[in-house]
């Protein structure tokens, strides 16, 4: 049995990643809401940038919840590729999501919030592999 399929049988690693699909899942909600022009900006007048954003992490964020909750290895591997693509562009190009201080702000938010994200499904991987919980 692989990894993944492993730790989903460990109640407290189900429970800790269903709770950050939810958490994903919310952010999910969110890119939907854009797209449906509920966002900041209509969505058509919205930059490139956004609209590619919404429809990517859209589209993770709801693989991710989903996914996790029916205990599928995707879900966590969206999830995760949902927290490295949203980290690397957030830090890297954040000019392309921010477009007053406040979207600065709320992208170094979201830097450090996919980062725990990130060394928590690690820690916890790691935790599971070497037999805790089991």
């Amino acid at each position: 049995m692989d990894l993944i399929a492993q730790a989903f049988q460990v109640r407290w690693f189900f429970g800790v990643s269903l709770f950050l699909a939810l958490l994903y899942g919310l952010g999910g909600t969110v890119h939907i809401a854009n797209i449906l022009g509920f966002g900041e900006l209509p969505w058509l007048e919205s930059p490139l940038s956004w609209r590619i954003g919404d429809v990517w992490w859209g589209s993770l964020d709801i693989l991710a919840l989903v996914g996790v909750a029916l205990k599928w290895p995707v879900g966590l591997a969206a999830l995760a590729l949902a927290a490295v693509t949203q980290a690397v562009f957030y830090t890297f190009w954040p000019e392309w999501f921010a477009l007053s201080a406040e979207h600065y702000s709320a992208l170094r938010s979201l830097i450090y919030f996919n980062t725990v994200v990130l060394l928590v499904l690690g820690v916890s991987l790691i935790l599971v592999h070497r037999g805790y919980g089991t």
